[in-house]
């Protein structure tokens, strides 16, 4: 059932990007109840058990200081995972005495209860209460095993990334103060298991390839993510890969459990975020830009289908990308909801091949117009093609570039605007998120645009 709403609604610019009036928005299939999981499926237990860190890592003595490379094995308080509570963070501009605030955690106006803005590294607590979705048992390194970043250098030595991301330590990965407001460039980085990224307070840019093969349980956090170091127009130089091989259930991936959270991914070789072998994964209040192709979510790295593949995308700004925002192929599952997928080029979100997409509490604004012959809108993404005569308004598609194999997508609640079309193709056939997890979806409206615009990417001014 489909229900048609007249709106108008007015949306705050940013980004440089100039708002536009929006013309006879809908809300697509409102109130329509779950659907029932198809017979057969796995049970809630395979969205994410939780991975345990490398078992056998010995630990420094406690009481180590933070120091290049050095970690941290000072025990956390009792019934918390805050660390380090107590030592003075200079750099924090006014710091809250308070244990947390009330307030809005992605927006900056509030923080976790378990949170002392007074100390550094943040809580980790703090962070992991953030998880939500397939991804949602993701539990990265160690709290107590803390690694500083003190090098901008992009190779291995004391105090690097490279350093911390390719040992077996099960590292908390946070940066030092003087490397705020800088770049770290990098060749590939093969990124190991039991890590977490944290660049929360801090204003990191990341720029390079991070490989994740065969590995899980990666946190990856509020920083800048890019890799415009090789073409932008080759097949090679993803952002983010996560590959390996899969199967039918997501125990069968060795890559498995990646959280992507509050980071800004933008302007990669070939992928944004590309999974070829992966399961358990929720990418959530990312904002992805400048980019042509942005997350292949498809075949293992045998081009084997995936029908385990288990993928989260929420809260998610995608900001005048040309295509993929998400592509889903050859299997698996897809739950994308409370996203704005603003101004594509080519199409939004894509499930084919058999894949399922389940798009909820999503506003899809399309480019305005219908047609154009003079003034076409330019395509802002390196390598992406011009707008030609037609104005692209496919939000969702079940058969772009799939060869006649077609896949499944379920909307609901969406909220299209500017002519935005979303293609269902069998819905009640779609899996139900809630079956395999707990989650509270915002309505599609302005408040959820504005609130994402504000609140996506990087928060370098955490706690402050």
């Amino acid at each position: 059932m489909r229900l048609r709403l007249l709106a108008v609604l007015f949306l705050a610019p940013a980004c440089g990007v100039m708002p536009t009036a929006e013309v006879g928005p809908s809300r697509r299939d409102a109130g329509v109840a779950a659907e029932p999981a198809d017979a057969g499926q796995t049970s809630a237990d395979d969205a994410g058990p939780l991975e345990p860190v490398d078992a056998g890592v010995s630990e420094p003595d406690a009481g180590e200081l933070v120091d290049a490379g050095q970690v941290v094995a000072e025990p956390p308080d009792a019934g918390s995972t805050r660390l380090d509570a107590g030592v003075s963070r200079p750099d924090a501009g006014q710091p809250t005495a308070d244990a947390g605030r009330p307030g809005d955690v992605h927006l900056g106006t509030g923080v976790h209860p378990s949170e002392n803005c007074m100390a550094y590294p943040f809580s980790a607590q703090a962070l992991l209460a953030e998880r939500e979705g397939f991804g949602a048992a993701t539990t990265g390194g160690d709290p107590t095993r803390v690694y500083r970043v003190t090098s901008s250098s992009g190779s291995t030595g004391a105090g690097t990334l490279r350093t911390a991301l390719e040992s077996t330590d099960p590292y908390w990965i946070v940066f030092d103060a003087s490397l705020s407001g800088r770049t770290i460039t990098f060749t590939r980085i093969e990124v190991k298991s039991n890590k977490t990224i944290d660049g929360r307070g801090r204003d990191i840019t990341l720029r390079g390839h991070l490989n994740l093969q065969s590995q899980r349980n990666v946190i990856i956090s509020d920083v800048k993510l890019t890799n415009d170091t090789t073409s932008s127009c080759t097949q090679a130089g993803d952002v983010v890969t996560v590959r390996g091989p899969g199967g039918a259930l997501p125990t069968d991936f060795p890559a498995r459990n990646i959280w992507l959270h509050h980071v800004e991914l933008f302007h990669g070789g070939d992928g944004l975020f590309d999974v070829r072998g992966g399961s358990n994964i929720t990418l959530s209040w990312a904002h992805l830009h400048t980019h042509d192709k942005a997350l292949l979510h498809a075949a293992d790295e045998n081009n084997a289908p995936v029908p385990g593949m288990r993928v989260t995308y929420h809260h998610n700004f995608f900001d005048r990308l040309t295509r993929r925002g998400p592509h889903l192929a050859y299997g698996g599952k897809g739950h994308f909801f409370n996203n704005y997928q603003y101004q594509w080029f080519e199409y939004g979100a894509a499930a084919v091949q058999g894949a399922e997409l389940y798009s909820e509490g999503n506003v899809y604004e399309a480019l305005p117009g219908t047609t154009c012959v003079l003034n076409c809108p330019r395509n802002p993404n390196p390598c992406g093609d011009d707008v030609n005569l037609q104005i692209p308004k496919l939000a969702v598609s079940v058969d772009w570039a799939a060869g006649g194999s077609l896949g499944l997508a379920k909307s609901v609640n969406d909220l299209v605007l500017e002519g935005a079309q979303i293609t269902e193709r069998l819905p009640t056939q779609v899996f139900s998120p809630a079956t395999f997890y707990s989650y509270t979806a915002e309505p599609a409206n302005a408040a959820l645009v504005a609130r994402l615009r504000a609140g996506t990417g990087p928060r370098a001014r955490y706690c402050r």
